[in-house]
C-alpha cells in the first residue's frame, strides 16, 4: 500500500532541485528568457500542488497552489513593467486569466485572488498610456468635479455598498 516515491521527503527534495535549478541558471542570466525557468518551475509547483490538494481534500489552495501560481505570474508581471514584449504581454494576461477563471469555477481562492491581481496590475501597466493621455487631455477641475460626483453616489449608497463588500469579503473567506 505505500507508494516507493511518495512523501514529504520526496517533495521537499523535489522542490529543493527546482528552486536550486532555478537560481543557478538565472543568477549569471544564461537564459533569455528567463521566463523560460520561471514558467516551467510555476508549472511543476502547481502540478504538484493538483496532487497534494487530490490527495487531502482538506488542503486549501494557498499552500498548495500559491507559491507555483506566484513563480509562474510575479515574475512574468515584473518583467512586463521592465522589459514589455508582445509575447509576455499576451502570455501573462491568458495565463491570469485562466488563473482566475479555474479560481471561479473550482471555487479556490489562491488562483482568484492571485489571478485577479495579477490581471489587475497588468491592464494598468499596458493602459497606462492611454490613462496619461486621457489625464492630461481633461482639465484638472473636470477631474475634481467627477470625484466629487462619486463621493456623493458612493455616500448616497454608503450601506448598500457596505453590505455588498462584507458579502464579497465572506465569499470569498470561504473558498478553499
Amino acid at each position: 500500500t505505500a507508494r516507493p516515491v511518495a512523501g514529504t521527503v520526496f517533495s521537499w527534495t523535489t522542490l529543493g532541485v527546482l528552486v536550486l535549478g532555478g537560481i543557478v541558471v538565472l543568477v549569471p542570466g544564461e537564459v533569455e528568457p528567463f521566463d523560460l525557468v520561471t514558467a516551467s518551475i510555476g508549472v511543476a509547483l502547481i502540478g504538484a500542488g493538483v496532487f497534494r490538494m487530490r490527495r487531502s481534500p482538506e488542503l486549501g489552495s494557498w499552500p498548495a497552489l500559491g507559491p507555483g501560481l506566484a513563480v509562474l505570474l510575479l515574475p512574468a508581471l515584473f518583467g512586463d513593467v521592465a522589459d514589455p514584449q508582445l509575447w509576455r504581454n499576451v502570455a501573462l494576461g491568458v495565463v491570469a486569466v485562466a488563473a482566475v477563471v479555474v479560481g471561479a469555477l473550482r471555487r479556490l481562492q489562491a488562483p482568484l485572488l492571485l489571478g485577479g491581481a495579477v490581471l489587475l496590475v497588468h491592464a494598468v501597466v499596458q493602459l497606462w498610456p492611454w490613462i496619461t493621455a486621457l489625464y492630461e487631455a481633461v482639465w484638472w477641475w473636470l477631474w475634481l468635479g467627477i470625484a466629487g460626483g462619486l463621493l456623493v453616489v458612493l455616500a448616497a449608497t454608503y450601506e448598500r455598498q457596505l453590505r455588498l463588500a462584507r458579502g464579497a469579503v465572506r465569499s470569498i473567506a470561504e473558498l478553499r
